[in-house]
């Protein structure tokens, strides 16, 4: 019988001689859904409360429907990047008992486009009424590997086997196999996690001259998903050496089949809400001065979820190995010699599986946004005032915009961060998109269409300031070295909106 040991001591036993990886990367994906961003390069009457005007404002400050037209109609695409980040991280330092392990990585960071804004707008009288909706902003990330490792072991399991002694006669002879040999492990799944709140919003604003109020409706839908699908396994042969025991002489080779799953993790899960809220808005306009003002109250609301769980891993060295004896030769009277097949049965497992449904109570949030604006300087900031147990925001942005003839040029900078503030006084970062843009706002007249409507086309670039610190990180953390910089290109995003008034 197979001495029993705990798998913590197996899996110790495999690691502390020696261990090496495939230079296969681990492939992750981290993407990031940031719609405000091209938004306010593009145009920052989007985002900013102080420039919030027309459908434009329908987020930002409904105030701003106090100054659309009869019939307004918005939207804004944004196209996609998908920069790469090639490197090697350090997992394991090298000590007495194991050499240093290395992971190249192959690290993909989506910035996710399509439709960002779609929003309509109609003057009654002297009110403006408007509708609009945004692109999720949220995050995910993704797993995807397929790696090899390989472990040098020296092992022992002790085996009896049946041998025949003379025709019709078989013995027991006592054996003890030396397992000294690479033992290649396999790592192969994927895993994804993403979370992102969509808002839809309902308002309408009157101005009075320089001066206009607006209050709105908006309703947000989080949502969130889980998945992974992990497997830690081995299919290989392994050679092994027998040596007799009690009065028996001589020694076996063997060939020993090791076909067997350590540890398998397999799960999903998902959770959504929707919560309403209330906005106010007041917008002055003052030649070059503009201030804008906008306040939400958001309602509490429950995160309700489901989820599920599965956990296997080896519990203990398997009890018994079939072995083919078949090719085992005995010479009287006390010696062996010839080779065995040793066959190692799947290993004892133990799991637990955890799942439910879980309800979580998010208190309610104060959002306030505040734009000012000058001519060609334009700052924008806001946030929700922080709450315990509260998915809480703050974003920064700043523009300097130049009017041409033609075409209103502008460039700036947009920072946010979406956290968790928990109950023990814990901030967990949730989202943090941070980027440099360039965007533009060209007037025109649409003759080819139908009552010829005026026209603003606005564009934008955009790129993730994180990407561009590859160098920085690597100065600085001593766990990644070879960062591989993406190509400048790669970096990019692009926006294109129309705003049609009629």
């Amino acid at each position: 019988m197979i001495k029993k040991v705990d798998v913590v001591l197996v899996i110790l036993c495999l690691v502390c001689i020696n261990s090496g990886i495939s230079q296969t990367p681990l492939h992750i994906t981290l993407s990031q859904s940031a719609p405000e961003a091209g938004l306010f390069f593009s145009n920052p009457s989007y985002i900013s409360p102080s420039l919030a005007y027309g459908t434009y404002g329908i987020f930002s400050n409904p105030a701003a429907l106090g100054y659309s037209n009869d019939y307004g109609l918005n939207f804004m695409l944004g196209v996609p990047s998908k920069p790469k980040l090639d490197f090697t991280a350090r997992v394991l330092d090298s000590t007495d008992t194991h050499r240093e392990l290395n992971v190249p990585i192959e690290l993909t960071m989506k910035d996710v486009g399509g439709l960002n804004f779609i929003g309509f707008s109609k003057k009654v009288g002297p009110v403006g009424l408007g509708i609009g909706y945004m692109q999720k902003s949220g995050i995910g990330i993704g797993l995807d590997f397929d790696q090899s490792y390989t472990f040098d072991i020296d092992y022992q399991i002790v085996q009896p086997i049946r041998a025949s002694i003379s025709p019709g006669v078989d013995t027991t002879i006592p054996l003890t196999w030396n397992i000294s040999a690479p033992l290649p492990l396999n790592a192969k799944g994927n895993g994804e996690a993403s979370f992102g709140k969509t808002p839809l919003f309902l308002g309408g604003g009157i101005a009075f001259g320089p001066a206009s109020v607006g209050v709105g409706f908006k309703l947000s839908k989080y949502s969130g998903d889980l998945g992974t699908n992990l497997n830690f396994f081995s299919n290989s042969n392994i050679n092994a050496i027998g040596i007799p025991g009690g009065t028996f002489k001589g020694q076996l080779t063997g060939i020993v089949t090791l076909s067997d799953t350590l540890i398998s993790v397999n799960g999903n899960g998902s959770f959504s809400a929707n919560r309403p809220s209330f906005v106010l808005g007041t917008l002055i306009r003052a030649g070059f001065f503009k201030m804008g003002i906008s306040v939400e109250q958001g309602l509490k609301t429950d995160l309700t979820g489901n989820y599920n769980l599965t956990l296997l891993s080896i519990s203990e060295a398997p009890d018994s190995v079939k072995i083919d004896s078949n090719f085992v030769h005995f010479i009287f009277p006390d010696s062996i010699y010839g080779r065995a097949r040793l066959t190692v049965k799947n290993s004892s497992k133990t799991g637990d599986t955890i799942g439910g449904t879980e309800n979580i109570s998010l208190p309610g949030y104060t959002k306030l946004d505040l734009g000012i604006s000058l001519s060609v300087f334009d700052l924008y900031a806001g946030g929700t005032l922080p709450k315990k147990g509260e998915i809480n925001n703050g974003s920064l942005g700043i523009l300097f915009s130049v009017p041409l003839p033609m075409v209103t040029v502008r460039t700036g900078l947009f920072a946010s961060l979406d956290y968790l503030y928990t109950s023990d006084n814990e901030i967990i970062p949730l989202r943090a998109p941070i980027y440099f843009g360039l965007g533009g706002t060209v007037g025109t007249k649409l003759n080819f269409i139908p009552y010829a409507p005026n026209a603003k086309i606005d564009f934008g670039i955009r790129t993730n300031v994180i990407p561009w610190t590859g160098a920085i990180i690597d100065d600085i953390v001593d766990q990644i070295s070879d960062i591989e910089t993406p190509s400048a290109f790669s970096l990019l995003g692009f926006n294109l909106g129309v705003s049609l008034n009629l």
